[in-house]
Formats: structure tokens, sequence, C-alpha cells
């Protein structure tokens, strides 16, 4: 858990404390792209991506969609 925390404040720190996908500000948090359930890594930062609550419950299919693989590409740009 503790390296979990880790790395998303690596990740605010290095791209900005904004939501990769859409820009906003407000209240961030770190996703897993490829969910640990699904043998995803939440520790490795090609698979994590600082996404705002509007957008991470659209990437959890709440109020929207946004798909893993629109994830992976922004997680792709940012080098």
């Amino acid at each position: 858990m503790r390296q979990e925390r880790l790395l998303e404040l690596e990740l605010c720190e290095q791209y900005g404390y904004c939501c990769h996908y859409c820009g906003k500000t407000s209240l961030i948090v770190k996703h897993e792209i490829v969910f640990r359930s699904h043998g995803g890594d939440p520790t490795d930062p090609d698979n994590c991506i600082i996404l705002c609550r509007e957008c991470h419950n659209k990437a959890h299919r709440r109020g929207g969609y946004i798909s893993p693989e629109e994830l992976k590409a922004v997680v792709d740009k940012r080098g």
C-alpha cells in the first residue's frame, strides 16, 4: 500500500497535479488501467494514471465510459 501511495505522489509531481485525461485539478486519484484482479500491477507506472473523480468514475463505467485502451493511449503519450 505504501508503495502505491508513493507512486501516486510521484506521478502527480512528475505530470502535474491534474487529471491526465481531462486536465481538471480537483479530487485526483491514481487509477489502475488493468485492475489487480485481472493481473495488473498497482505499482507499475505504465499501468497507472492520475484521474479526477469524474473521469475515475467513468473509467469504472459509472456515469459514462472511458475504456482501458483510451487510458493506455494517454499513458503511452506521456512518454
